[in-house]
């Protein structure tokens, strides 16, 4: 009998103690992330390497729907090399409305088949935008300009007109939420050649380099967040062959490896739409 009922005293107590810790704990601030928290979309580094169908994002967090201005190059202007470019990944997911302002072989400086940009933004209409976002590759290069410094503001050189560019859209629209996007590589070790060059022109890796640095410094002197998909993206891929599903639209192949199709856009969705979070709703981690 005592040893029952000391088992009975036993059994009480290790429940008591289990009730008081339970209590407890509910007592204790969450440190998890809320309801309105982003969490974070796979690993920029990883994402970017792994085969589109098998990238997975996720998030919690709602944002208002939003009027977003895509202003670009080839890369963001719709033509044959994609159905399906990285704003339309992002609107079908968060249901924004793009206005599209890209333009083929143009850039900061130079006009291609269009305006520059710094001469294209004057011609749009921002009022009521939300966001703006500016993704040129490296159209600049190989002119003869001069790529100039952060510090600079007129349009004899590149950061001039980086500075004019930004300074137009800010005029236009005080309020409108800004990103920069790096030019993605041109694929290094594909599109130069052996001895560093772009096609055997005069655009090198350095110049490349300095172009990426000069539009960070230009962005970081309007205190504006940016992409860097030079740096965050890559095709590290062991098969070469793989390679050019990313670049082949409708059987049609692009040799230089620079314009992405449907497939190679979806790979750039996951840090696009992270960006698009940190511009939304100030998410530093994305």
């Amino acid at each position: 009998m005592k040893r029952e009922m000391t088992l009975v005293i036993v059994v009480c107590a290790v429940l008591s103690i289990m009730f008081s810790v339970r209590s407890f704990v509910r007592g204790l601030p969450e440190f998890g992330l809320s309801a309105h928290t982003s969490v974070s979309v796979a690993d920029n580094t990883e994402s970017s390497n792994r085969p589109a169908d098998e990238i997975i994002t996720s998030s919690t967090t709602e944002v208002e729907p939003f009027t977003w201005v895509v202003v670009g190059d080839s890369l963001t202007e719709k033509n044959y090399t994609a159905q399906v470019s990285y704003y339309d990944y992002v609107a079908e997911d968060l249901g924004c409305v793009v206005v599209n302002y890209g333009a083929g072989n143009t850039g900061y400086m130079w006009p291609g088949y269009a305006e520059p940009f710094y001469e294209r933004v004057a011609q749009m209409d921002l009022s009521g935008v939300d966001v703006v976002t500016i993704f040129g590759s490296f159209n600049d290069l190989g002119k003869g300009y001069e790529l100039g410094s952060a510090l600079d503001d007129g349009t004899g050189t590149v950061g001039g007109c980086m500075n004019l560019t930004i300074e137009g859209i800010l005029a236009a629209n005080p309020s409108v939420k800004l990103g920069i996007v790096t030019p993605t590589r041109w694929l290094d070790g594909y599109a130069f050649d052996a001895d560093g060059y772009f096609f055997g022109g005069t655009t090198s890796r350095e110049e490349c380099d300095e172009y990426v640095a000069l539009l960070k410094e230009v962005a970081a002197r309007h205190s504006l967040p940016v992409l860097d998909l030079y740096q965050d993206f890559s095709l590290d891929l062991e098969d070469e062959d793989a390679l050019y599903r990313y670049f082949t639209e409708d059987g049609i192949s692009d040799e230089s490896l620079i314009h992405f199709n449907s497939e190679g856009h979806r790979l750039l969705y996951p840090l696009w739409r992270g960006f698009m979070f940190r511009l939304m709703v100030n998410v530093e981690d994305y």
